[in-house]
């Protein structure tokens, strides 16, 4: 399952227990996932039924997501154009990419940090991509909540 894989890739990159957790949501079913602290970094919950207080708050879809999973976008590029929202302090963010940028990259495409322009075979169309749909989530003042219809 790419979430199960995305959650390996984010433990990948940042094995330290102090990593704080990280809830995603998928626009399509409006699933909660939330990757918590564990032995050897962060690890999936999936089926939540949202953040918890204080979390740091990625919004994408499920075809994002499994392309980050299968090596061919970084979350860094999903980010860059607007396939993947964070939400959160400006320090959860930063950090958030400073640390997980590159997951998602092959072992050839190394060397893309944030600031510099994308090599255009590594970037994505403009176009999300296949399945991605508007969600019933919405930004509020800054603060993302959900439709009570959905858990």
């Amino acid at each position: 399952m790419a979430l199960e894989q995305f959650g390996e890739m984010l433990r990948d990159a940042a094995p330290s227990r102090s990593q704080p957790p990280v809830s995603l949501v998928l626009v399509e079913p409006v699933l909660w996932t939330r990757f918590e602290r564990g032995d050897g970094g962060l690890h999936a919950r999936v089926h939540v039924s949202g953040a918890e207080p204080g979390d740091l708050v990625l919004v994408s879809g499920e075809s994002v997501i499994s392309e980050i999973a299968n090596r061919r976008l970084t979350v860094g590029q999903a980010t860059n154009t607007g396939l993947m929202r964070i939400y959160g302090s400006e320090e959860q963010k930063a950090q958030f990419i400073d640390t997980y940028q590159q997951v998602g990259s092959t072992p050839v495409a190394v060397g893309w940090s944030r600031g510099k322009e994308l090599h255009p075979a590594l970037t994505p169309s403009p176009q999300p991509p296949p399945g991605l749909q508007h969600s019933s989530a919405a930004e509020t003042g800054g603060e993302l909540v959900r439709d009570s219809a959905h858990h």
